[in-house]
């Protein structure tokens, strides 16, 4: 199952779940999400699998475009499931590598980023 959740601003988050493939062990995956507004087009290895308008209507206008992105937790004294309010029960088991945020083609050193149990490898 894959699962991304878009935080709105104001305690509002909207998961948004994949459940149509099973993502297993020892395999990488390619996860592309692309945020236009509060248009969400999530890509699971090119593939086209969750595509959602958050807000049709475009009332919400209280979007955080330069937010801070979690990946897999949230620190090791936090809780997850109290963090997210129950939208993820545990961290990310597994490895994340070639994060590019924003359209920037420049991808993020992750073992240079700020977190927990961050290695190379």
């Amino acid at each position: 199952m894959l699962k991304v959740v878009v935080n709105l601003g104001e305690r509002i988050a909207i998961p948004l779940i994949h459940q149509r493939k099973m993502l297993c062990c020892k395999k990488w995956y390619f996860v592309d999400i692309v945020q236009n507004w509060t248009l969400i087009e999530v890509y699971l290895d090119e593939e086209l699998v969750l595509f959602e308008d958050l807000d049709p209507q475009k009332k919400y206008t209280v979007l955080n475009y330069g937010g801070i992105c979690y990946f897999g937790g949230f620190g090791l004294d936090r809780r997850v499931s109290a963090v997210t309010s129950g939208l993820f029960k545990q961290q990310l088991i597994g490895k994340i590598k070639d994060v590019a945020l924003f359209q920037d083609s420049k991808k993020i050193n992750l073992t240079k980023g700020q977190g927990y149990n961050i290695y190379s490898g």
